[in-house]
């Protein structure tokens, strides 16, 4: 994941047990498409061996969201529309990405 980052205030770091998180300052809805698509397809690209998988190498799933900071904002809400992502990523079949805005 790091690989596909190009930014220096770019970040990703594990989230959790099987979670990782990827922040993205700055960055347009568009752009993080684009980015988070990229990370899923260099994934899949390893082809590191996954008999449960359908593909049959590992793969991931992203849940993407973007928002717009404010005072009002509290930080979990960026959290939660990501989480919200994920499973909406998860429940369309796995190995794709989903996004909120």
């Amino acid at each position: 994941m790091e690989g596909c980052l190009g930014r220096s205030p770019d970040l990703a770091a594990r989230f959790g047990g099987e979670e990782f998180a990827v922040v993205l300052p700055g960055t347009s809805a568009g752009g993080l498409r684009l980015l988070a698509e990229k990370i899923r397809l260099a994934i899949e690209g390893l082809g590191i061996p996954h008999s449960g998988s359908k593909s049959g190498v590992v793969t991931i799933s992203i849940g993407a969201a973007s928002v717009v900071p404010t005072l009002a904002l509290p930080v979990t809400t960026l959290i939660e529309a990501a989480d919200v992502s994920l499973y909406q990523a998860k429940r369309d079949g796995k190995n794709q990405v989903a996004m909120t805005q």
